[in-house]
């Protein structure tokens, strides 16, 4: 399992910037609500505060022969975003039967895109950030 810490720029932020605040917490910065979309409150200056997410990816992708398929590109930004932002698995891939976890997301609402081998591409829309981690076993169903 490989893990990288939440540290994107998160584009245009919603019109706010990712902040770290040290001691683990971290959040988009803020100055009124609408800046940190829907259901999420400034508070203190910070979307929603200091609690953070855990989004885990599992690539359980089989080809037709029920050969892995990898996964070359991962994506996450925050909702309505303009951009989806880097590639999360940098250079690497994501093989069959691993599970990559992207840490330290801020509360928030995210849509997140993977990418596998032969460019089909599996995306998951408005995903709620709210303290709780979330998991995404990506299956051939899960297909565009």
């Amino acid at each position: 399992m490989r893990a990288i810490v939440f540290g994107i720029g998160l584009g245009t932020c919603l019109s706010g910037c990712l902040f770290d605040g040290g001691e683990g917490t971290r959040g988009l910065a803020c100055d009124e609500d609408s800046q940190c979309g829907r259901g999420i409150e400034c508070i203190a200056g910070v979307c929603g505060g200091s609690e953070a997410c855990t989004f885990s990816y599992e690539n359980a992708l089989v080809d037709e022969g029920n050969n892995g398929i990898d996964i070359h590109v991962l994506l996450l930004a925050p909702a309505m975003a303009d951009t989806w932002g880097n590639n999360h698995l940098g250079p690497d891939a994501l093989p069959h039967e691993e599970v990559f976890l992207v840490e330290g997301v801020a509360l928030g609402v995210y849509d997140t895109r993977v990418i596998d081998e032969d460019e089909h591409t599996y995306t998951k829309f408005e995903i709620t950030c709210d303290g709780d981690d979330w998991h995404w076993k990506i299956t051939a169903d899960d297909i565009d």
